[in-house]
């Protein structure tokens, strides 16, 4: 098959772009991944099981620079399905704010009203009916786990949370929502729905669909300023009237760094060929940073399944409506069989600090260097502040008062003093592994733009990002479910664009 669309990248976007643009049986589809491909049944059970995140699967990446906790792991899953073959399951949108700044930011198509109906599109919700929140005719299964379902640690969890003065949320994806309640999650029966087991299980036998597992994109082949095709790892050529970088945000910025579209300065210090001079290629790295509060708890068994409640809040200072904050819980076994050990992350959801991505070498094995910076606007350290204050007002409740009798860190007096709060972070801050915005969507190269609104790199014929890496501005929510909707509302921009179209 020559193909006439190659999608780089078969995660949580590109599975989803494999389903839909292949439905034109006009359109010759190939799908590449770097990782491995398990149809269903053959999954490992970490990656079939909803019961907790994995990093079985990962590229590797870490946090190479910076003052907060360098050298963290920031993993990135390397196999079909990409993280939502790996992640928590979790299926929040986010507010409606989040959307309405990439509209004033000029994607107009972009609004919350615009794209609630591609959110709309991609779910079945077990729990709600078809109304203007909720959809029954998609292929991602929606469920929240019921009062009977959660696990001890998870139900203190909850009437501790209300206890603590948290409204009570039945539907975290409802406008406005703010408060305590189920989280919304991707699951069935015990099985994670990645993108690969529900929309590229409905693809794979169409005839004008392959995909090559285990097959590494080194750069695009550019010339003249038009797409040509995709050089493999290994020399391969495969050449493509156009090409779909699908690979993350941390992968997507790369491999067009690496095919000469970035930085023009820093390209040819790494001997790289300027195909288009995009300044903003790497940069608006945004992520959900926090820190996990951690003590140990009796072992009341069940465990498992570990993020089943969701507590979200509001910064103080701004909109009761919006969330700005994320307090979920979970407990893990440990070598003793009478103790777990429990934790409370806690996450900026409206982070203000950004990072970047850069080449350290022009080669495919050379890692990049990963600049979360987190915290280093200090907005952020200010809501982290708030968000510590209300986990340890909820581990202070009746119900977690018998769960929660260690003394976490950090201490009451290292949190009212900025300077030993910061100490403390550059320790104990992580990701919420939900990193965006190194390709970011805009009108304008010169301001940071890399591609158009509908995904199409600024200055470069047939090269199209589509992924999270495209958002300009973070949403408040876990990222999973906003990709499917980017990948959802881009195919349908891309209807009449792509080559193939019947």
């Amino acid at each position: 098959m020559t193909p006439d669309l190659v999608i780089v990248g078969a995660g949580t976007a590109g599975c989803l772009l494999a389903d839909r643009l292949s439905q034109d049986g006009a359109r010759q589809v190939l799908l590449l991944e770097a990782g491995p491909d398990y149809r269903a049944g053959g999954q490992p059970q970490d990656l079939a099981s909803c019961s907790d995140l994995t990093a079985s699967h990962d590229w590797s990446y870490t946090a190479s620079v910076g003052p907060f906790n360098p050298a963290q792991p920031l993993p990135r899953a390397r196999v079909v399905g990409g993280c939502s073959a790996t992640n928590a399951c979790l299926a929040v949108r986010g507010n409606p704010d989040d959307y309405d700044a990439w509209a004033r930011a000029g994607g107009s198509r972009w609004s919350f009203r615009e794209v609630s109906g591609f959110f709309r599109s991609l779910e079945t919700d077990t729990d709600f009916p078809d109304d203007e929140h909720h959809g029954q005719e998609g292929l991602v299964r929606v469920q929240r786990y019921s009062r009977d379902a959660l696990t001890s640690f998870n139900s203190a969890l909850l009437r501790g949370a209300w206890e603590a003065g948290c409204a009570v949320v039945h539907d975290h994806n409802r406008p406005g929502a703010v408060g305590a309640g189920p989280a919304p999650v991707t699951s069935w029966q015990g099985r994670r729905l990645s993108t690969a087991a529900v929309h590229l299980a409905r693809a794979r036998g169409r005839s004008n669909l392959m995909l090559r597992a285990e097959a590494m994109v080194d750069h695009v082949v550019i010339r003249r300023g038009r797409v040509l095709g995709v050089r493999l790892v290994g020399g391969e050529y495969v050449p493509a009237g156009a090409v779909v970088l699908s690979a993350g945000t941390y992968g997507s910025c790369v491999l067009l760094l690496r095919s000469g579209v970035g930085p023009g300065g820093e390209l040819a210090g790494l001997g790289i060929e300027t195909h288009a001079d995009l300044a903003g290629v790497g940069r608006n790295l945004q992520d959900h940073p926090g820190v996990s509060v951690r003590w140990t708890t009796p072992a009341v068994p069940p465990l498992e399944p570990r993020y089943q409640v969701l507590i979200t809040a509001a910064d103080p200072n701004r909109a009761a409506d919006r969330v700005a904050l994320h307090l979920i819980g979970a407990c893990a076994p440990t070598r003793s069989r009478d103790e777990a050990e429990a934790f409370l992350s806690v996450r900026v959801m409206r982070s203000s600090s950004h990072g970047r991505v850069r080449l350290m070498g022009p080669g495919p094995h050379t890692p990049p260097v990963i600049e979360p910076s987190y915290f280093t606007d200090p907005a952020d350290v200010d809501l982290l502040r708030e968000g510590l204050r209300q986990a340890y007002a909820l581990l202070r409740t009746e119900s977690l008062r018998g769960v929660s009798d260690a003394r976490p860190l950090p201490t009451a007096a290292v949190l009212e003093d900025d300077a030993e709060l910061l100490r403390w972070l550059r320790r104990a801050s992580s990701t919420y592994h939900h990193p965006v915005g190194t390709c970011r969507m805009g009108d304008d190269p010169a301001r940071g733009a890399v591609t158009d609104w509908a995904g199409a790199v600024h200055g470069i014929v047939g090269l199209w990002v589509c992924d999270a890496s495209v958002m300009p501005v973070i949403p408040a929510a876990n990222t999973a479910l906003p990709t499917m909707m980017v990948a959802e509302r881009m195919a349908a921009l891309w209807a009449e664009a792509l080559p193939g179209t019947g």
